[in-house]
């Protein structure tokens, strides 16, 4: 980090909207640059943000270029369009991986676009994301209603766009995972129906009754899906599926999220007090 930025530790416990929520109450510059654990600078990435925040005072905030391991962007996770219902829709039935050209899905995650193009954003990643502190406290800061993450940021990024304090993608500021699973992977695997939660609670919000009820019922299927390749299927035959349609993971982690698939069609059926969505 350079030398004048002042680096704060927050506690995650709460979820990621409090946890960003507690680091920018603490901070006192007029920057704060939300950065997750296990994703570190390389050379210049922090000076590159502060200088396009710095040249650029109608911007709300950037994010810059999120990398795998191997060097490569994390396509579909470091910049989005707002998502469609259908989009959504189409993640939970793995339309998105078995017709990865499909329109819909490569307009969401924006596969149309040249990840090393500077671009004014919908919805950027917020794992190496600077904005202006008075601004994001202004709107009232990340929804804590959402326990996992990533919506609060989606909404947070469309709050700012409304204000006229548009967000930028920048891949000349580089960030690198040092995992080797994406590192919303390894975070998914550990708070999964927390996540479908969110997703369900922002679909509620955005697209109304009748549409949730669709989700809830195509959420269902997309579990009982997910259990279906995980256990009935050879365990090559599965292997050479993750290859074919080029999934993020691996066949261990698959079947290690067994649990959370059950996990989750359990909560859909539960009482209407602890159902998804609720």
């Amino acid at each position: 980090m350079p030398a004048h930025v002042t680096v704060l530790p927050s506690d995650s416990v709460g979820g990621l909207p409090r946890a960003k929520n507690l680091a920018l109450r603490e901070s006192t510059g007029d920057l704060v640059l939300f950065l997750f654990p296990g994703v570190v600078p390389g050379p210049g990435a922090v000076e590159r943000l502060l200088l396009q925040m710095n040249e650029h005072p109608d911007w709300g905030g950037v994010a810059g270029r999120w990398n795998n391991e191997q060097g490569q962007a994390e396509k579909g996770y470091n910049v989005r369009r707002f998502p469609t219902f259908t989009a959504l829709l189409w993640d939970l039935l793995l339309i998105n991986k078995l017709v990865p050209s499909n329109r819909v899905t490569r307009s969401y995650k924006m596969h149309d676009f040249d990840h090393g193009s500077l671009c004014e954003a919908e919805h950027v990643n917020d794992c190496a994301f600077m904005a202006r502190r008075g601004l994001l406290s202004d709107l009232g800061g990340f929804d804590e209603s959402y326990s996992f993450g990533w919506f609060d940021q989606l909404e947070m990024c469309r709050k700012m766009r409304q204000r006229g304090c548009p967000v930028y993608y920048d891949p000349a500021s580089v960030f690198l995972s040092t995992g080797r699973q994406p590192l919303v992977n390894r975070m998914l695997a550990e708070r999964y129906v927390d996540f479908y939660r969110d997703e369900s609670r922002f679909v509620r919000r955005e697209f109304g009754c009748r549409r949730w009820h669709i989700f809830r019922v195509t959420l269902a299927a997309g579990m009982v899906m997910r259990l279906a390749f995980a256990g009935m299927l050879p365990g090559k035959t599965r292997s050479r599926a993750l290859q074919r349609y080029r999934s993020y993971v691996s066949d261990g982690y698959i079947q290690g999220m067994r649990a959370s698939y059950v996990a989750l069609l359990k909560s859909l059926f539960a009482p209407a007090s602890r159902e998804v969505g609720n």
